[in-house]
């Protein structure tokens, strides 16, 4: 039994001394890590650019996936391999792009481009097509010639009748009686001097 616990003690005090090694080496490792300052890298966009888009998505990579990178002072997705993103909204003119990784032991590195977005094009008015009907048709002709009343082939206009159908029917019939009422004496006309033949 004695001779179990002396076998015991000479392998476990040996790996005791070997984990509390290989603790301090990663202790230290990390501290000088967070010691020292990020780095921090863009990747997308590469260089400052000109685009018509209203978004764009700024993707990077930084040395530790333990730090905190911020994109315009909002914070980013980091990945496990450190890579990161950040969708930004552009504004039309120019749209700086501030990049800035902190470690955990408060260190910052930043770096930093610039997008400029150009203006939306304005968008053409329809055309108005010659001739057109109503009150605007007509100034539009007006302008256009001059104020001659003339159309595009440089003929006068006539105006346009504004009767309606009923108007229409009681000038046809007025029309009409009238001309019966001619005919008529006429005939009567033709009958007498025949008479007096």
């Amino acid at each position: 039994m004695e001779n179990l616990l002396e076998i015991i003690k000479k392998i476990a005090v040996p790996l005791f001394l070997l984990f509390l090694l290989i603790g301090i080496v990663i202790g230290v490792v990390n501290f000088q890590k967070n010691r020292k300052a990020p780095e921090v890298t863009i990747t997308e966009p590469k260089e400052a650019i000109i685009t018509e888009a209203s978004e764009l998505v700024v993707t990077g990579t930084t040395n530790n996936p333990e730090n905190t990178v911020n994109v315009n002072g909002n914070p980013a997705d980091v990945s496990e391999d450190g890579s990161f993103q950040y969708k930004l909204t552009l504004i039309e003119g120019e749209n700086p792009i501030d990049v800035e990784a902190i470690s955990k032991g408060g260190k910052s590195t930043a770096t930093s481009t610039n997008i400029t977005r150009l203006a939306a094009k304005p968008t053409a008015p329809a055309p108005v097509p010659n001739g057109g009907g109503g009150k605007e048709g007509g100034q539009d002709r007006e302008v256009l010639d001059g104020g001659t009343g003339k159309g595009a082939t440089g003929s006068a206009e006539a105006p346009l009748s504004t009767a309606g159908p009923k108007e229409n029917v009681i000038a046809i019939v007025w029309i009409l009686g009238i001309f019966l009422y001619y005919y008529h004496r006429s005939r009567i006309m033709l009958a007498e001097s025949m008479k007096k033949v």
